[in-house]
């Protein structure tokens, strides 16, 4: 390949990377050019500068491919056989190629939109903190860079490593419960463990209230929001907990309850163990669920719907992931909006009911969720800011 096509392919190819549609042997050819010498990964890199662009724009504006390439060739043809000419070859290949590449891109994007995006911010994920309410009323943020050590009441100790708060239960002659409320807010996700020994994760906005030390023969919490519980086991002090729709029973189990006040179904799903679930209102409801079911209780009437699911799928944010099969996008953006700050409008109505499936890491940044949309060929998503549009593409 002689070296006129050999740069016209390289700067296809990274014009395709900066369009996110490179797939990958095309990256292993350019990273194989890139890596060919210290001008060719100058060049690269000057390219990916978000700056570049926006510096050289009115020269790229009046760059014409065909007529530049032969002044190129005419002043390297010109120059004589020497060191110099390697010098030179080096400089113009690489002006041809940044100049070629940005050029195919005003050819195939409107300049503005170019422009637009290489300027937009970057929506970062969520972050491990929530806030602490204390039963007077105090509260404590609860951040991943803090550590600290509290006495509680009743004697409970509570102590605060890194991003997680842990209870260690109180003397034996206590009588009275105190109640502590965590509560995450949108873009916060938070674990504990309460004093029996029972681990808890938050998802966004979700919330519990809890009795820093268990000293009924019960151990009782209610719970907003989505919540996974890995419960200790306790044959004397069966877990109870309560949503504004239902209340599960469980002696030692695992299980995942979502049940946010803006969504119109409560799901409660096991993972291990067992446990039985009611209507909050109504107790000849109670079902027993085993691993694998998946209780509904919806809004308007009392009846629980079992189903058999998969359950890595409604657990799949406690181990760093979005998971999604054939969902709506109205669903998709509200529960990426628990978790990243940005806002969203639909170019239309129909749009809402366009259905994705993806599964992508939790703490990447939002662009590269709506990156993978456009990549569907289903819809085209503007940002401006921390607004995005979505059109019809």
């Amino acid at each position: 390949m002689d070296q006129k096509k050999r740069y016209l392919k390289i700067s296809n190819l990274i014009a395709k990377e900066i369009q996110e549609s490179i797939d990958e042997d095309e990256k292993r050819i350019l990273q194989q050019w890139i890596d060919e010498s210290s001008e060719h990964n100058e060049i690269y890199n000057s390219i990916k500068s978000k700056n570049w662009y926006l510096d050289n724009k009115t020269k790229l504006l009046n760059y014409n491919p065909k007529t530049d390439w032969v002044i190129i060739r005419d002043r390297i043809k010109s120059k004589s056989k020497t060191k110099h000419l390697y010098i030179s070859l080096s400089r113009w290949a690489a002006i041809f190629i940044l100049l070629f590449t940005i050029a195919f891109l005003i050819n195939n994007y409107v300049e503005k939109d170019i422009t637009e995006k290489i300027a937009q911010p970057i929506i970062q994920p969520g972050v491990k903190g929530a806030k602490l309410i204390m039963d007077d009323g105090r509260v404590i943020p609860l951040k991943s860079d803090t550590s600290f050590t509290l006495i509680e009441k009743d004697g409970s100790l509570i102590t605060k490593i890194a991003s997680q708060l842990n209870y260690i239960k109180a003397p034996e002659n206590t009588r009275k419960e105190i109640f502590n409320t965590i509560k995450t807010e949108k873009g916060e996700e938070y674990t504990t463990t309460l004093a029996d020994g029972t681990i808890v994760k938050l998802n966004a906005e979700s919330e519990i209230k809890f009795p820093v030390s268990f000293i009924k023969n019960n151990r009782t919490v209610e719970v907003k929001g989505e919540v996974y519980f890995e419960v200790a086991h306790d044959k004397s002090k069966p877990f109870f907990v309560t949503t504004g729709k239902s209340i599960v029973k469980v002696l030692g189990t695992k299980f995942n309850i979502r049940a946010y006040d803006d969504e119109y179904e409560n799901l409660t799903t096991l993972v291990d163990g067992s446990v039985s679930i009611q209507h909050r209102y109504d107790d000849l409801s109670r079902i027993e669920l085993v691993p694998g079911d998946q209780a509904s209780i919806i809004t308007v009437n009392r009846k629980i719907k079992i189903n058999k699911v998969d359950t890595d799928y409604y657990t799949a944010w406690t181990e760093g992931k979005f998971v999604f099969k054939n969902e709506s996008l109205e669903y998709i953006i509200k529960q990426l909006q628990r978790w990243y700050d940005f806002e969203i409008e639909f170019a239309n109505e129909n749009l809402k009911g366009i259905r994705f499936g993806t599964r992508i890491d939790r703490y990447s940044d939002v662009n590269k969720i709506f990156t993978i949309m456009e990549n569907t060929r289903l819809v085209n998503v503007e940002q401006r800011g921390n607004k995005f549009l979505i059109k019809e593409n």
